[in-house]
């Protein structure tokens, strides 16, 4: 077996960041004391990855943590990590790892504060050496992703924002749960990227210089990193008095973030309460299909570097293979006459599906099209509503379920767009369609 070494009061300062640690005990090392006093020095010559890489031990623990930023005109952040403990270390590869608890406070530039309080994060297979070439040291666009972690779950999320007075909002998040991630060293590291981000109030924009800076980071960030991740029961609600909306959502899933984009992402059971509850929305789930966000950001950057003379928005627009909806259904106050309710005060009405397929894309727009639509339903407004509505009731409709599809496709050759199909039905009118034109 290995020594045992205890350290106390490690603390160090990397530009914007530092960090504190009270009391760390590494047990079972392969390493001398010196070589793991090494590994805190924030001048050696010896990238952190390299000096990570040659750790063993069976144990690193550790009762607390603290990374803290300062980036100026009142804009900090600390976080503390509460009971730290790392099992089966080889080669600087952490077979399983569990932190108690984490706490953050930051002080935003527009005098909000944000808080986070969580209970336990608790994970496998972490790579120590490959997560601080991400963080700390410059990369190769053409090497190859590696793991750098295996599942890892966050559990018991309460997040808050709030200004001055108080008002804000509060959020919580069951769970956070991730797959395997996989990454490389990005061609700018994060703590460069960090080092050099401004950050901006509420009524401050950044100039093309900081866009070229920052577009290229936020480009290789979809390439240098590969997961699937998804958070559950998810509560939202205002607090001190702060008029904004409440409700819950039972997931959120991101699945194959990366390669340029996002695979896929779904929202599912969505309930949203108005200011004061007044009003009411529902929605089974939604999400797209195949974002490319990459070459969005590509674009950008080459905008920004010539601080957008002859730029076209449309050749940075990013493109989706697919969105949709179901299981939509609102109820909310109406204004202007737009009332279909009973007592003649809210809107109501449902949509069953909705889904649209978009692909071969030029200069930003999609070529060819299917989307369709099935059960909008909505009740015919009130008789005393209007002319109108009383002359629907008197033939008896009271209702009305509509469905439609449209598919088209335009030729960039021949400079046509073909409408396949137009369709739509409802049992109040009947049905219609073209194809073929």
């Amino acid at each position: 077996a290995g020594k045992s070494v205890e350290f106390e009061d490690i603390s160090g300062e990397f530009g914007t960041f530092s960090v504190e640690i009270p009391q760390l005990k590494i047990v079972g090392s392969n390493l001398t004391e010196k070589e793991l006093t090494a590994l805190f020095d924030a001048e050696s010559s010896t990238p952190l990855s390299e000096r990570l890489a040659k750790l063993n031990a069976e144990s690193i623990e550790s009762n607390e943590v603290t990374l803290s930023q300062d980036r100026g005109d009142d804009n900090t952040a600390e976080t503390v990590y509460s009971n730290i403990k790392a099992t089966g270390i080889v080669a600087g590869k952490v077979a399983s790892f569990n932190v108690e608890s984490i706490e953050q406070t930051a002080d935003m530039k527009d005098g909000s504060t944000l808080t986070l309080k969580s209970g336990a994060m608790v994970g496998t297979g972490y790579n120590l050496p490959l997560s601080a070439r991400f963080l700390f040291e410059k990369g190769s666009a053409s090497e190859p992703l590696q793991v750098a972690s295996e599942p890892t779950k966050w559990s018991d999320i309460t997040y808050t924002i709030a200004k001055e007075s108080g008002e804000g909002t509060e959020v919580k998040i069951g769970a956070v749960q991730f797959g395997t991630i996989k990454m490389r060293a990005m061609t700018t590291s994060l703590f460069d990227w960090a080092q050099n981000f401004k950050p901006h109030g509420p009524d401050e924009k950044p100039d093309a210089k900081e866009l070229a800076a920052v577009m290229p980071v936020a480009a290789d960030m979809f390439r240098a990193l590969e997961f699937s991740a998804e958070m559950t029961q998810i509560s939202f609600k205002a607090i001190e008095g702060n008029q904004s909306p409440e409700g819950k959502i039972g997931r959120i899933a991101i699945t194959d973030f990366g390669k340029g984009g996002i695979g896929a992402l779904a929202v599912e059971g969505v309930s949203i309460d108005g200011p004061g509850k007044i009003g009411h929305g529902e929605l089974a789930s939604a999400g797209y299909k195949g974002l490319m966000l990459s070459p969005t950001f590509d674009t950008l950057a080459a905008a920004a570097t010539a601080e957008f003379k002859d730029f076209n928005p449309r050749n940075a627009f990013p493109s989706v293979a697919q969105v949709g909806f179901a299981g939509l259904s609102v109820d909310v106050p109406a204004q202007d006459g737009a009332a279909n309710s009973a007592d003649g005060k809210n809107l109501k009405f449902s949509v069953g599906k909705f889904e649209a397929n978009l692909g071969d894309y030029l200069s930003g727009i999609p070529t060819t099209v299917t989307a369709g639509f099935d059960h909008v339903v909505f009740d015919a407004p009130p008789a005393d509503a209007s002319p109108n509505s009383k002359m629907l009731r008197d033939l008896g409709i009271s209702k009305f379920d509509g469905s439609a599809k449209l598919s088209l496709a335009y030729s960039e050759a021949s400079k046509e767009i073909a409408l396949n199909e137009l369709s739509a039905n409802d049992p109040a009118f009947g049905k219609l369609a073209f194809k073929g034109l």
